[in-house]
């Protein structure tokens, strides 16, 4: 029969060192016998009401610090110690596959939740620079603005000479009105515009894409609609 192991910790902390200073003008170490005495019992108590035996014990010998809900939290405390728990149940075949069922569905939930937060920042760190240098476009809804526009290469006659024009300062507001000699040069850099475009949308779609298969995995997992945020970014009509 395969064996259910649960692992928890427990943590102790029942004195500590305090040094000279502004708000404790004297020094003093304090161990208090008493009190170390109830929590080791409470520990005991742990135990029994939930059938954990210590593993492992690691003492506490300097401050701990941690993260909570964003704060930064630290206990000076230096007396205690950290407890390793673990649990062991015989089960059978079928409460196996079932609660391996259980931690796969909660793996996927907390990956989903992770992406959904993530995806934010994903798509301000998508990389516009190299189409931003050829034609001033400065977001990425300029880019979907800029490739939903059917660019194409203006041949324009002056006085003296000709000359190629790609006019993006007419579809984008802070757009280039880029001048080629030659149409061979306006092609290639036409060309290019549209790779760099592609490239970048291609990289917005697939960020708007992986949120959206998330989003829907964590409803249909139960999820409550407003636990899952609309992603911050997403352009309109896209």
């Amino acid at each position: 029969m395969p064996t259910w192991l649960k692992h928890n910790w427990y943590s102790i902390y029942w004195g500590g060192k305090y040094r000279p200073g502004f708000f404790t003008p004297g020094s003093f170490s304090g161990v208090n016998n008493t009190s170390a005495q109830r929590y080791i019992a409470n520990l005991v108590a742990y135990l029994d009401a939930h059938q954990y035996s210590v593993v492992g014990v690691i003492p506490i010998v300097e401050p701990v610090q941690w993260e909570e809900k964003g704060t930064g939290l630290s206990l000076h405390c230096t007396t205690g110690f950290y407890s390793i728990l673990e649990r062991r149940e015989q089960i059978d075949e079928e409460t196996y596959s079932k609660r391996m069922g259980l931690v796969y569905l909660s793996e996927e939930i907390e990956a989903a939740k992770q992406y959904i937060k993530n995806a934010p920042q994903q798509l301000d760190e998508i990389d516009i620079t190299a189409i931003h240098e050829m034609t001033g476009v400065k977001s990425l809804s300029e880019i979907f603005t800029l490739m939903s526009q059917e660019l194409s290469v203006e041949e324009r006659k002056g006085l003296f000479k000709q000359t190629y024009v790609i006019d993006i300062a007419s579809i984008i507001t802070y757009g280039a009105y880029l001048t080629f000699k030659t149409p061979e040069e306006a092609e290639e850099a036409l060309a290019g515009i549209r790779k760099l475009g592609a490239a970048v949308m291609q990289q917005y779609r697939d960020i708007v894409q992986r949120y959206g298969e998330c989003a829907a995995f964590l409803k249909t997992a139960g999820i409550p609609d407003e636990e899952i945020p609309p992603l911050k970014g997403r352009l309109e009509n896209t």
